[in-house]
This record gives C-alpha cells, structure tokens and sequence, in this order.
C-alpha cells in the first residue's frame, strides 16, 4: 500500500513494515507533511517481498510481529544481495541494551524508541538517507578511480597500410609503459616508434622459453592477420615488467592492412600473484605440518588402548608361565588377544590416516551386537582386575548396520576406555558399566553408561571440540575422534540423560538408511 505525501515528492521512498494499523497512521502523519512517498506492509514477509521490488531509501521496521519478528527479516534483508544495502530503522517501545544490541547485530543501521518524537523520526532518516547516498558515491567514486588505474597502466596503438603506405599512432600512455621519449612527437603523433618496436620488445622477453614462441606468433598475425594475447617479461629502461600485449590484424584484399591493440602493464598483478602464490605454498606447508602433529597426536592417543591390552596380556602370560602349573588353556587365550589386539591396532593406524588424508570410509554390513560383545572382550581382564561389574541390555536379536566397522569399534572402544577411567576415580562400592541398544524408526542406537565422576552438561558442546579436556595429561582427541568417525557417515555421537544410577550416559547413533553423500 503506498501514502501519497501532500507534496508528492519523489526524493526519498520509505517502506514502513509494522503490522499495528495505529502506528502506521502515526508514521504516515508525520512523513507525509516532509514529502516523503510512504509504503506500508502489515507483515514481515510482504515487507521484503516490497523491499525487493520497491528499492526504498530507507526501511522502517517494528520488532515484534506475527509470523517473522524484524530481527529475522532484518537478516533476509541483508542476506539478500538486492536489499542489503538499504539502511533499516527499528521502531519498537523496548528500549533494552539487548535489545538494542541484538538489533544492530541482525544488521539494523539505527533504532528509534516508542514513543515517537516527529522531529527525531525524520532527522534520523534524513542522516540514514544522506549516509547511504554518501557510501554509493563514495562506492562509484572508488570505481572509477580503478578504472583510472587500469587505463594509466593501458596503451593503445593503431595501425593501418594502404597502397604501401604505413600509418602508425599511438597514445602518450604506450610512451609511458614502454618509457619511450615522445617529447618529440605530437600528443598521438607518428615517430620512429612501429611495429617493429613491438616485435623488439617482444623479442626481448626475458623468458627464454616462450621468447620464440611468442615471435613466431607476432610475426603469424602481422602476416596472415588473426590475434595476439600474451604476457611476456621485458626489460624496460632498468626495470623488469610484464606486459600484456593484444593486437588483432585485419588483411583486406590488395595491398589494404590494418591492426589495433594495447599494451597493458600487469607487473603489479603479476607479482602479487606470485606473492599470493608463496604465501600459499607457506600456508600448504604449515597445514601439512599441521595435519602430521594431528596425525601424530591423534595416533598417539588412539594406539594407546591397544598397547595398553597387549602389555596387559603379556604381563598375564608371564604369571602364568611362571605359575606352578602351566595354564596353557588361559596363555592361549591371553596370546589369542595379543593377536587380535595387534590386529585392532593397525586398524586404529590405518582409520587415523584415513581422517587426516581425508579418504572416504569404507563400509560393510555386519551385526552390532557380534561387534559389541567382540569390544567388550577387549576389556575383560582389565574390568575383572579393577572389579567393574558389566550390565549389558543389548538385543537377543542381530543387529544388522552398514557402516565403517573399525570406526564404530574405535569409537566404543574410546567410551568404555573413558567410563573405566571414570569409575577409577570413585570410590563406589559398586562400579558399573552399563550397555543399552533399541532400534527405532530408521536408526540403530547405543547408550554406554557408568556411575563414575559424571559429566557437567553445561560443557557438553565443548567435550568433542578438539584438544578440549577436562582431565589432568589428557590429550582432548578421543571424543572429537568419535565425533568425526560417526558423522562421516551421517551417525551421530552425544551426551544424554543417564538412567538411574549412572551419572554419564553417550548416546551413538548408527542410521540404518545412510544418505546418498556417504
């Protein structure tokens, strides 16, 4: 809806987005009088709707609305490449720093508290009008003067050949580029300056290895006609350039020749591509540096558990080697974890290199619950020796996934690693660990749960930023490891309310339909 003023001016185009009927008419009693053209929506989405189309000087906007309130579309607005520039003026009779600040933050330009004194309203648009007409001037102004830049580092040239004779002019700013004395000539006059002045230039080319190139092309076009685009680096007087060259020469019929061209100065363009180029490479080595201390600390960290099994299977062969009576039952079982844990180890090392190098997971069907009681194994000693009590609560029936299959096992393997850790800083008469499966909708999940020294939920968005710890000579890698092996393939890991008795409970979901990126 447009307010016509009683002036009809057309110099500034307000669009007021209120959805109170009562305000609008205030607005519209006070702009008209100053000759503005006044348009109103009652809604936030009408309102950038009419931003779009209408282009207004300046946007009035209220706060608190139906549907979309104007903080949000303050922020369509300025995600828009059409309205961003169009100052925004919130009205709104909560006068809070809150909400002051959270209005500016969505990108508001000023704010106007209720109620509404007429003299503040139109200064203020008139400065927001006068501000954002400045900026485009100043904007274009900027434009211009690149564009000055680039034809001071321009010169053209033109050339004709009729009936044998030849007519060659060229602009004082070649003279410049090239450092060529025109003092002589006139301001775009003839001068012993010619083609063949390009053709020595180009022959000069301190690049040796496009030098011939380049001339055998000139020297084609200046013949056949066509055109010539190339860079090459000259010496001019004591300096090095780079120059770009382009000509483009016409044969007519007969002896009838003509060509145009210009010869601009990209020295500066080049070196700062080379700059940028170096600070690149730096930037590619210091990431490769980066991504080897990740790996190393991440490797690190994970093939710790493994060893840790191992030794502790060992040091269990060695009492019973040096038990009375050989148990060679329980050595080849101990050596049979040996083995297995070896085996999860070069998995750990290979899944580690697989994150850092980016390479995509493989995935395979198998059945979660094999792999969780395979898991639990890996623990078994160690729960025994420090009287851990298990509950597990898993499915009677297979549990079919398609997943990454060591990652899922690294991931269990850190949170159980993580629980013992827990429940060894206790004193717990009763020391458990708790394992929970359910399947529902599409998803597979996983609740492991203990009663150790319990998780605060205030950090637990910070509990799987990398290098985040809350535990004395811990790295802070294992749950950001997790994070990253289960959201690769669109699982999830979290903290969640832990049931009775416990006091940490994560939560891993394995989707049982994977979306189409993984």
């Amino acid at each position: 809806m447009k307010v016509q003023s009683k002036r009809d001016s057309a110099d500034v185009t307000v669009l007021l987005i209120d959805d109170n009927h009562v305000n609008n008419k205030l607005v519209a009693s006070i702009l008209m009088p100053q000759g503005f053209n006044i348009y109103i929506a009652d809604k936030g989405r009408s309102g950038i709707r009419m931003a779009v189309e209408l282009s207004p000087d300046v946007v009035l906007l209220d706060i608190m609305m139906p549907e979309i309130d104007g903080f949000q579309v303050c922020k369509h607005l300025q995600d828009d490449p059409r309205t961003r520039d169009i100052p925004v003026i919130f009205i709104t009779a909560d006068a809070s720093v809150k909400t002051q600040s959270k209005a500016f933050q969505t990108g508001g330009s000023d704010f106007i508290t209720k109620p509404i004194v007429d003299v503040v309203l139109v200064e203020r648009i008139r400065n927001q009008v006068r501000l954002n007409r400045n900026k485009k001037e100043l904007a274009a102004l900027n434009n211009y003067h690149e564009l000055a830049e680039k034809l001071f580092e321009t010169g053209f040239w033109a050339f004709s050949r009729v009936n044998g004779v030849d007519n060659f002019t060229w602009s004082r700013q070649l003279g410049h580029i090239l450092e060529f004395n025109s003092s002589q000539s006139d301001e775009a006059g003839s001068h012993q300056f010619n083609l063949d002045s390009l053709t020595t230039v180009l022959e000069h080319s301190k690049d040796s290895s496009t030098r011939s190139e380049y001339s055998a092309n000139w020297r084609n076009v200046l013949t056949y006609g066509g055109v010539f685009d190339e860079i090459c680096n000259c010496p001019i007087a004591e300096d090095t350039k780079y120059l770009r060259i382009r000509a483009e020469f016409k044969r007519e019929n007969g002896d009838c020749f003509s060509g145009f061209g210009a010869v601009q100065n990209v020295t500066g363009i080049i070196q700062t591509e080379n700059e940028l180029a170096t600070v690149k490479a730096e930037l590619e080595r210091i990431a490769s540096r980066h991504n080897l201390v990740e790996a190393n600390t991440q490797l690190a960290h994970e093939i710790n558990q493994p060893l840790a099994a191992i030794n502790l299977n060992l040091n269990y062969v060695s009492q019973l080697m040096n038990s009375e009576s050989i148990d060679l039952t329980g050595i080849k079982e101990a050596l049979n974890d040996v083995r297995n844990d070896v085996s999860r180890a070069t998995n750990v090392v290979k899944n580690i290199r697989r994150l850092v190098t980016k390479e995509p997971a493989s995935v395979k069907n198998f059945d979660l619950k094999e792999l969780l009681h395979e898991t639990v194994n890996v623990f078994k000693r160690e729960l025994s020796q420090k009287k851990i009590e298990l509950v597990s609560d898993v499915s009677e029936e297979p549990l079919q996934v398609v997943f990454n299959r060591t990652g899922l096992q690294q991931v269990i393997v850190n949170l159980l690693k993580n629980a013992i850790e827990a429940l060894n800083q206790t004193d717990n008469d009763i020391r458990s660990i708790r394992i929970t499966t359910d399947r529902r909708d599409h998803d597979i999940s996983v609740w492991i749960s203990d009663n150790g020294t319990g998780i605060d939920f205030a950090i637990q968005d910070q509990i799987f930023q990398q290098y985040y710890t809350s535990k004395t000579g811990n790295t802070g890698m294992g749950l950001p490891i997790c994070k990253a092996l289960m959201n690769e393939l669109d699982g999830d890991i979290c903290l969640t309310e832990p049931p009775d008795d416990y006091t940490t409970s994560f939560k891993i979901t394995i989707p049982k339909i994977r979306s189409k990126r993984s």
